[in-house]
């Protein structure tokens, strides 16, 4: 099968320290998604995305 690769831009009107903790803080992750994020705070620490679909260390 022959396969083509999609590459998508997206510009944020942000600072990047606020994309950031967009992602990395647990609270604000889950408002900006309206899913439930589980995040650990520490290096290595363990996280869960999108209802715990996605998962791993920090």
């Amino acid at each position: 099968m022959k396969t083509k690769t999609i590459k998508q831009s997206v510009t944020f009107h942000a600072k990047p320290i606020e994309i950031y903790e967009l992602i990395m803080d647990a609270e604000k992750h889950s408002a900006f998604t309206g899913t439930k994020v589980k995040m650990s705070g520490k290096v290595n620490g363990k996280f869960e995305v999108f209802d715990g679909y996605y998962h791993g260390i920090r």
